[in-house]
């Protein structure tokens, strides 16, 4: 691809994502959330709902999904392909689920390992991964259920 094709790819890429109402939506509830937890760091020193069912992780998973999600579908959408792409849903839908399933999720199970391998929240982080899961693969259902266009 020359230069000016992938300018142009990448401006009709943002104006398909901008068009996205779930997208966007997803994007401000994640950075509202993110910056609450930041202040509830800052100013109370730990994170309230981090460890419950409806936490702070389990709807960032929810929700990250679904961006993830949104955002490979359209970018397949608009992705010229010698191969024709007859189910663009469904290949975004396991696109996302292979990069939490194979890629987020240990890495940060690992990184938790590496950082906080003797904390007492060490085994509920462990056993917090299959849920992480659970998380990522609703948000892929809802956002494959809720629709693109």
């Amino acid at each position: 691809m020359e230069r000016q094709n992938i300018t142009l790819f990448v401006v009709n890429l943002y104006k398909s994502l901008v068009k996205d109402r779930i997208l966007i939506f997803a994007i401000v509830i994640v950075s509202l959330l993110t910056i609450s937890n930041v202040a509830n760091k800052i100013f109370l020193g730990f994170e309230p709902l981090q460890y419950s069912f409806f936490s702070y992780d389990k709807i960032l998973h929810l929700l990250s999904s679904i961006i993830i999600v949104r955002f490979l579908y359209r970018f397949i959408t608009l992705l010229e392909s010698p191969y024709e792409i007859n189910h663009p849903r469904l290949v975004a839908s396991i696109l996302a689920l292979i990069i939490y399933g194979l890629i987020w999720e240990p890495f940060e199970l690992f990184t938790f390992v590496i950082q906080e391998s003797h904390s007492d929240q060490f085994l509920s982080e462990v056993l917090d991964v299959p849920f992480d899961w659970l998380w990522d693969a609703a948000g892929v259902l809802l956002s494959y259920i809720l629709g693109y266009d």
